[in-house]
């Protein structure tokens, strides 16, 4: 055999080590030289992702007990969205959108605002925190010492208002913390606080729901840039020598909890009604009787607009097309946040009719004015009534003479709404043998009131008209309106006609869905079981239920149910999935 020398092998072997130490000394030595940083990451939150081929708001905490504020926070123009959450926290939603073509967007689930402290050395220092009221967030923003940006005000359970004043600009809000018990004003529990001007002083006042269904006004004591809220005190010895009013008491929804308020002008004569949210799930209307400088508040509807979220509702009314006819947002006891359109009546029913141009109607104008305008595109009185009363539906045999003929046919009754709370049906009524000029309206369970003002309408004489406004427009003055008419305008007052009409448009307008259905606990593992290269998730919930969805996105990620009997409901609870090839094939 042959053997090879000795010589031969410490060669070899000082030439292989000289050849590893050429190879790996230098390697070795840079590392031993360059002590390189640990790792670091940086986890950005996302919180969109495909669901069968749509963009749905999938990787989110919940939005249960949702209080939803409109505000353009950026200064561009457009309103962009806080929404107040049962964590205590408050997420805010980015306009990509238009101010007429809304796109929200969430930026963060936890908005962050400036705390003062100290540092390690005990030095005052200003901290970025998470905003935490505890529970419950009912935000509102308010340019509260007119410095031409919003400062924010967050009610909470322990029933506190959080105090944030905006130390930035228009552009580019900060929020310090100044207080959290605002004015020290202390309510039971679940405050929300609301600012207008409702008695025309320009400066803002305070309206708060609480938990213990009770709603209080707080008219502002100091001045547009120095607001002054006054706790109920002793005349003869105020908490700050500039109170002037007493808080009032101004809506109860006892024996219901959880008042939610929100103002709005419903029946359009330039005051703010009231809105208020209960623990049923159902609205609660109050009517303004008063003025603008005089409120006072009437309570109408138990059951506004029929509505009944089954919990904790929260409306907001916000116009989000910029129509002057506000829309209606719910927010509920689950993460569903609901929208109901307004489409306003007038325009909408205009719509019908192609030969109308809807853009150049004036749609901030009065009732009378957008007849009148939509009468001279139709080649004016009288040739335009026709058209006019085929599209809103009046008989055909209603020879009608005027516009203001028309306005029985084209007004809504808002059947929620009663002078005596009880539901009131208005019913337009047109009988085969109608005459010239005549319609009537019916009320049934009508009151006392709408009685008598129905006997005046029965006469013709002139101070029946309709009081307001008479449009003229190219010279042309629209006819004297009829007797009866009067008495669609006593039914307005009363808050029973409106030009508003809501829609239910989505119950779920953040577009938010959840992998595991209403489940909770969930636990998300995930493994290719179809072997396509792309990893698969099995998401385990508290039912026990163990949701399957495959990804068949090219790239990224787009979710798609799949079902398999074994991950169907067992008696299990608490299911935590895990993939793992326990035999090996």
């Amino acid at each position: 055999m042959f053997k090879a020398s000795k010589k031969f092998n410490f060669l070899y072997s000082y030439l292989f080590l000289l050849f590893l130490f050429f190879l790996f000394s230098a390697p070795i030595h840079i590392i031993a030289e360059e002590n390189p940083l640990p790792l670091s990451y940086n986890w950005i939150p996302q919180f969109y992702g495909k669901l069968k081929g749509e963009s749905k708001l999938l990787y989110t905490r919940s939005f249960a007990r949702s209080q939803l504020r409109f505000v353009d926070i950026d200064h561009d123009g457009d309103d962009d969205l806080f929404i107040g959450k049962a964590d205590g926290r408050i997420a805010f939603f980015l306009n990509h959108g238009s101010f007429s073509s809304p796109l929200y967007k969430l930026k963060t689930e936890d908005f962050v605002v400036i705390h003062e402290g100290v540092d390690e050395q005990n030095n005052s220092t200003h901290l970025r925190t998470v905003l935490d009221v505890g529970d419950n967030a009912a935000p509102e923003f308010v340019d509260i010492d007119n410095d031409g940006d919003f400062d924010l005000f967050i009610g909470s359970k322990d029933g506190h208002i959080f105090h944030y004043e905006n130390r930035g600009n228009r552009l580019s809000p900060v929020f310090f913390r100044k207080t959290p018990i605002y004015m020290g004003l202390k309510f039971g529990g679940n405050s929300v606080p609301r600012f207008a001007d409702i008695n025309g002083d320009r400066a803002f006042d305070l309206l708060v729901g609480t938990s213990s269904g009770k709603v209080y006004v707080y008219f502002n004591s100091g001045m547009i840039d120095d607001a002054v809220f006054c706790p109920e005190f002793n005349i003869a010895d105020p908490p700050d020598i500039r109170c002037k009013y007493q808080p009032e008491l101004v809506a109860d929804v006892a024996p219901l909890i959880d008042a939610v308020p929100d103002f709005v002008d419903w029946d359009h004569d330039r005051d703010l009604d009231l809105v208020v949210g209960k623990s049923n799930g159902k609205i609660n209307f109050y009517l303004n009787t008063g003025d603008r400088y005089a409120p006072q508040w009437s309570l109408k509807s138990k059951h506004f607009q029929f509505i009944d979220t089954g919990g904790n509702v929260a409306p907001a009314f916000h116009d989000l097309d910029r129509d002057n006819f506000p829309e209606l947002f719910l927010g509920t006891s689950s993460s569903m946040v609901i929208y109901y359109k307004n489409n306003e009546v007038l325009i909408d029913q205009l719509r019908k009719i192609r030969a109308v141009q809807l853009d150049k109607l004036g749609k901030s104008a009065s009732f009378e004015k957008i007849l009148l305008q939509a009468c001279n595109q139709l080649n004016g009185l009288p040739e335009c009534l026709g058209t006019l009363s085929a599209a809103f539906g009046a008989p055909q045999n209603a020879k009608l003479t005027s516009i203001e003929e028309l306005y029985p046919y084209i007004l809504r009754p808002d059947l929620s709404i009663d002078t005596n709370l009880e539901v009131v049906a208005l019913v337009t009524e047109a009988s085969e043998d109608i005459k010239e000029s005549e319609t009537d309206i019916s009320l049934q369970g009508r009151t006392d009131e709408v009685e008598e003002t129905q006997q005046k309408d029965d006469g013709n004489s002139d101070d029946d008209a309709v009081q307001g406004e008479q449009a003229v427009a190219e010279g042309e003055k629209i006819s004297k309106p009829i007797a009866k008419n009067q008495k669609i305008e006593k039914l307005k007052s009363q808050g029973i006609i409106t030009r508003n009409q809501l829609w239910l448009a989505s119950r779920n307008f953040l577009q938010i869905e959840s992998l595991g259905g209403s489940e909770r606990h969930s636990f998300i593992t995930s493994g290719d079981w179809n072997k396509d290269g792309r990893l698969d998730i099995l998401v385990g919930s508290r039912s026990g239920e163990i949701f399957a969805f495959e990804n068949r996105a090219k790239s990224g990620t787009d979710w798609y149910p799949v079902y398999f009997p074994a991950l169907k409901k067992n008696k299990r609870k608490f299911s935590t999935p895990v993939l793992a090839d326990l035999d090996g094939d």
